[in-house]
């Protein structure tokens, strides 16, 4: 399957998120902005690396949902309802 977003690895430094091309120069980057009257700069920070590790989370709940179609079939156990909700939300899944 050919996701649609850009691949990883995603680096961080800091607040600031980005990938870099097969040429060594930005692909993309976005950085983590917060309102102080809201929002801490810890907070943003932990909300880049987040960002940060989406590829692999998205890898890891396609592999998720591989693995227990395998295992057990389409079975609509509740995991398996989260994670295809989850790969909906990322896109991924219709």
């Amino acid at each position: 399957m050919q996701l649609k977003h850009t691949p990883g690895p995603w680096l961080r430094e800091g607040r600031t998120v980005y990938t870099l091309s097969d040429k060594g120069v930005n692909h993309f980057y976005l950085r983590v902005e917060a309102d102080p009257r809201t929002c801490s700069a810890e907070e943003a920070e932990a909300t880049a690396m987040v960002i940060t590790a989406a590829p692999d989370m998205v890898q890891a709940l396609l592999d998720v949902e591989a693995d227990h179609m395998a295992l057990y079939g389409d079975e609509d156990v509740p995991v398996l309802m989260v994670v295809r909700a989850a790969l909906k939300k990322a896109g991924v899944r219709k």
